[in-house]
């Protein structure tokens, strides 16, 4: 009997943006489990069809990735740091598990997943909100699972904190849900970023609805969508502050001032990083290596992951690999663009996270490569001459 290709790479795709939004730890299992099913299918396409040529950029950067961490091992770096450090490359295999899909069919599961991780948002921080006593055992279950930064903000008396570490979706996904026109997603999705109460997923959020209605859409019926949105989220955003008052607002906007604990920290890992480059031009043009770790004054220890993910991919893998990183970036991004309304929502999504990863630890991650991997494929499965405008 055939195997129906396209429904079972869809299908898979489903599990493994599941298993990923439920377990992004991986503790509960879900996370590899959906990662071998998608490994096997995807050796079940390369065999039957073959790899196209056309894949040389991740066969550079897969290359290249390797024998960094090949070197850095060599050098005496432990090999469970280097592997931590590159296990994105995993994520790869989505360039054989959706090879020749409809960009359509995979826009919509994503979409669809941002839906339902901003519902799981919504839920979560509604619950918290009627059911204080849950705070701890909820903190737990997110620290221990490594899901994200659940429970209550410290500081901030009964202010639910959900943040979980794929929250950087919702920007993506809001682009998305604005392409295909659907007001309830737009709205579900914007209404779960203000709730994330990060300053750099709400901010960009602002951006990715200003540059959809300019850059892609400048339609009456964009300007519509738009409004009612915005109506909805700044009904969420006034409902917070009666609730929280001020201490809200202060919150998010003293993330812009140096004096904030968070921007003070980040500014030292930036000092810091810079400081190690400085140690020697092999450093600077190679890195440290990849896996290794460095003093921050940010923190005041050694460590090896920070949250300006741009400047320790800069540390450890110096400018060479930086520009190569980069590179396969930006080009996924101009690439995608080249499949109309479709293709320049993905874009804006994918440039709106890469600038969120500017405060988070996610660049060199499955928060981020997961849907940029997506959006390659999208590009490669564009057909000459067909509009794809989203909906």
């Amino acid at each position: 009997m055939r195997i129906n290709e396209p429904i079972v790479s869809l299908f898979t795709l489903k599990l493994l943006l599941i298993a990923l939004l439920f377990d992004i730890g991986g503790s509960f299992g879900l996370k590899y489990a959906a990662m071998a099913f998608a490994l096997s299918v995807s050796v079940y396409k390369v065999l039957s069809r073959g790899v196209s040529q056309r894949l040389w950029p991740e066969a550079l950067v897969i290359f290249y990735v390797l024998m960094a961490g090949l070197l850095s091992i060599a050098a005496g770096t432990p090999s469970g740091s280097v592997y931590n450090e590159i296990s994105f490359l995993a994520f790869f295999l989505l360039i054989f598990l959706l090879y020749g899909i409809d960009p359509l069919d995979i826009t919509r599961i994503f979409t669809g997943a941002a839906v339902l991780g901003a519902l799981m948002v919504i839920v979560l921080f509604m619950l918290l909100l009627v059911a204080p006593e849950l705070g701890g055992p909820v903190a737990d279950l997110g620290h221990a699972n490594r899901l994200g930064y659940l429970g209550y903000r410290p500081g901030f008396d009964g202010l639910p904190n959900v943040y979980f570490r794929w929250s950087v979706w919702l920007v993506l996904g809001l682009a998305l849900a604005l392409a295909s026109r659907s007001v309830l997603s737009v709205v579900l999705v914007g209404a779960a970023g203000i709730l994330t109460t990060s300053t750099a997923i709400i901010v960009t959020l602002v951006f990715v609805l200003i540059g959809y209605f300019i850059v892609i859409e400048r339609r009456v019926q964009a300007l519509l969508v738009l409004i009612m949105a915005g109506g909805v989220v700044a009904g969420v955003a006034g409902a917070g502050y009666f609730m929280f008052g001020h201490e809200v607002a202060e919150f998010v906007l003293s993330k812009f001032l140096a004096e904030s604990s968070s921007t003070s920290t980040k500014l030292g890992h930036i000092q810091s990083v810079f400081d190690e480059l400085r140690v020697s031009w092999l450093v600077a043009i190679f890195g440290q290596g990849i896996g290794t770790s460095f003093y921050s004054v940010g923190v005041g220890e050694e460590v090896i992951n920070i949250e300006v993910s741009h400047f320790n991919m800069l540390r450890q893998y110096g400018v060479v690999g930086t520009v190569v990183l980069m590179t396969y970036v930006a080009f996924v991004i101009f690439q995608v663009t080249r499949c109309g309304n479709l293709g320049m929502a993905w874009a804006l999504g994918l440039v709106g996270m890469f600038f969120v990863a500017a405060t988070n630890p996610l660049l060199l991650s499955p928060m981020f490569f997961v849907p940029l991997l997506m959006a390659r494929m999208i590009a490669l499965g564009c057909s000459k001459g067909v509009s794809y405008d989203g909906r």
